[in-house]
């Protein structure tokens, strides 16, 4: 039998806070495993501030081109349920509370995946004003033959303002495309840099894979030549933007610095991801 939707809205003294500061509720449906009654799934509800909707109720959803954060319990059946993730000051508090109500049931909760909110494209909801530069200003791409992917800049942000705990400091490395090695794209190379604030020898911690994937622009940009001539044809590519700060405010100037120039195409955002939450609960 396919598991049936319970449909839930947040509650007006909870709703949902993007990452950029603003307020928001979605028509939400829970998909609960099938062995989870009906107390259970009230408590669940109760967790993230949010309480049942009737089937045909219907709210003005501002969800727009959000996806918002959530959290994916995997259980010991291999069954798993994903639930909203309204306040990113509450995430460990949340996940804490759906944890020990699952606990209590026949199938224990085994992990939990935070997944981050994300813009498809927030140029046009961050500018103020004109925007900076012309096709002129375009970033300039390695020449053919040297290789599109051998430049990179990489480091380690000595303080990443983490969501999962939230505020708590820690080094994060980061790895991105650029134009020459080592060094941000010279175009953006001020912006980049205010999104990272200050950095460290990425060599310090060796690299490892971190569970934690850093809240980020995607930007898409034009790119030329260095000996661009009439015939050619700017290109496109992507640099991923790390954002150090987790403040609303600092998330937004980082984003709008970044969406005033030209060349920049598109400015996608991705919140902060953990794969492994569970290791920070009690």
């Amino acid at each position: 039998m396919a598991v049936q939707g319970v449909p839930y809205r947040l509650q007006d003294s909870s709703l949902y806070n993007t990452d950029f500061g603003a307020t928001a509720n979605f028509n939400l449906s829970l998909r609960p495993p099938s062995d989870l009654t009906d107390e259970n799934i009230d408590s669940i509800l109760e967790c993230i501030g949010a309480e049942r909707r009737e089937p045909g109720g219907v709210i003005c959803s501002e969800r727009g081109s959000i996806t918002y954060r959530r959290l994916i319990f995997y259980r010991s059946n291999g069954s798993s349920m994903t639930v909203v993730a309204p306040n990113r000051e509450a995430i460990i508090t949340q996940a804490q509370c759906i944890w020990d109500i699952l606990s209590a049931t026949d199938f224990q909760p085994i992990c939990i995946k935070l997944e981050g909110e994300k813009h498809r494209n927030v140029i046009d909801d961050l500018l103020e004003g004109d925007r900076e530069g012309g096709g002129t200003a375009n970033p300039i791409r390695p020449p053919e033959g040297a290789g599109r992917n051998r430049f990179f800049f990489s480091g380690s942000m000595r303080a990443y303002k983490s969501d999962a705990v939230f505020g708590a400091q820690l080094s994060l490395s980061f790895k991105m495309d650029t134009d020459a090695d080592q060094t941000p794209y010279s175009s953006l190379s001020t912006q980049i840099n205010g999104c990272l604030k200050e950095l460290i020898d990425a060599s310090i911690c060796g690299g490892a894979a971190n569970a934690r994937d850093a809240r980020k622009y995607v930007v898409t940009l034009l790119t030329q030549s260095e000996d661009a001539g009439n015939n050619d044809s700017p290109e496109v590519q992507s640099i991923t933007i790390p954002v150090a700060e987790n403040s609303s405010a600092e998330i937004t100037n980082c984003g709008r610095a970044l969406a005033s120039r030209l060349f920049v195409q598109c400015l996608e955002y991705e919140g902060e991801s953990n794969a492994r939450l569970h290791r920070l609960l009690t």
